[in-house]
């Protein structure tokens, strides 16, 4: 367990350092937003224990983030 705490700790800093380096460029928002997605994702599934949850919990907790960002997305545009 605890190399895999540090495995997606680093994996959550590597995802944040190519965020920052991407300020700037043309795609930088919705790649930054994106990004911001898979971090929620990682860190509900790993260190919210969601991996260890019912099937709807992890499907709609997924969807739910999914359906905020993409109306980011659209809003956005």
């Amino acid at each position: 367990m605890k190399n895999s705490n540090t495995f997606i700790w680093v994996l959550l800093v590597v995802i944040t350092l190519a965020s920052v380096s991407s300020m700037g460029k043309s795609f930088a928002f919705y790649f930054i937003l994106s990004m911001a997605l898979l971090k929620i994702i990682l860190v509900a599934y790993h260190f919210m224990e969601l991996k260890r949850a019912h099937r709807f919990w992890i499907t709609s907790i997924s969807l739910l983030f999914t359906i905020i960002v993409c109306a980011i997305f659209i809003q956005y545009r």
